[in-house]
């Protein structure tokens, strides 16, 4: 899993990036109906096009066409959250869907806490193993894999001014300029040979419980194939974070625990009194 945190805005701009486990595949671009009139190549576009329509109009938009509004970036949140409490039907009831495609894997971004205030967001992108239908309930019947379980552990962690949204089916490899920090949890590589290889501004932050099984996997990546350097090794270059009581690789977001509290000072935005390692 992948995470990154941004400062908060409610045109929903990230901040702060969580990478656990396997990175994802690019997945395929969103296939979504097209309805007419409304431009859907670029956000800016539709964000105009939304503000010049009534409420009624935006709310009707996203009941006749949920699949459509409910993925579509620049409709206003609250209009996406509805179109998809319509299309992913009553398993998702009374949850914040920003993101809803089901299929043999899936697609979804759930968020918790309120995006549109927070001042502090963190993105929880799972690794390549966990579908759609793991998202509740873990990989395996495993909650400590499960994304959802996740995103509330570290939100409760985080304190107020922060929002997560745990995001299945992102592409990983593409980080967004306005992300402030890159947070690497039980990862083998992040296909790069050193932090400054990724080329972000962004604080690049990395830990590994001793007994993750991630630990063992070779520290190569030849023509395409690999994970590259471990992010904990010395020789990477990222901040490293106090994770060692996590107890394997599924234990970074148990309660209590120097792993859970090290991760949220960095979603908090602040290390001042925290677990993280300096």
């Amino acid at each position: 899993m992948m995470m990154w945190i941004l400062r908060g805005t409610a045109a929903f701009v990230v901040g702060v990036v969580l990478a656990i486990g396997l990175p994802d595949p690019a997945p395929a671009a969103p296939a979504v109906p097209a309805v007419a009139g409304l431009p859907t190549a670029n956000p800016e576009l539709v964000a105009a096009y939304f503000a010049g329509l009534s409420s009624g109009r935006a709310w009707a938009l996203a009941m006749n066409a949920p699949m459509t509004i409910g993925n579509l970036d620049g409709a206003p949140i609250a209009v996406r959250y509805a179109a998809n409490a319509r299309d992913a039907g009553a398993r998702y009831a009374g949850r914040q869907i920003l993101g809803y495609q089901p299929g043999s894997d899936g697609r979804i971004i759930e968020v918790v806490g309120d995006l549109t205030s927070a001042t502090r967001i963190a993105v929880l992108v799972p690794g390549s193993d966990t579908t759609l239908s793991d998202f509740d309930g873990g990989l395996g019947g495993v909650q400590r894999r499960a994304p959802a379980w996740q995103a509330r552990q570290l939100l409760a962690a985080s304190g107020p001014g922060t929002a997560v949204v745990a995001w299945l089916g992102y592409d990983a490899r593409r980080l967004p300029a306005a992300v402030t920090d890159l947070v690497a949890i039980g990862s083998p590589g992040m296909d790069v040979s050193r932090a400054s290889d990724l080329h972000t501004n962004a604080r690049v932050w990395a830990g590994s419980d001793p007994t993750d099984w991630t630990l063992r996997l070779p520290n190569i990546r030849i023509l395409g194939a690999g994970h590259g350097t471990n992010p904990t090794a010395a020789g990477f270059g990222a901040r490293p974070l106090r994770v060692g009581d996590a107890a394997g690789h599924d234990g970074y977001f148990v309660s209590g625990t120097d792993a859970l509290a090290s991760i949220a000072s960095v979603v908090a935005g602040s290390t001042a009194g925290s677990k993280v390692t300096s």
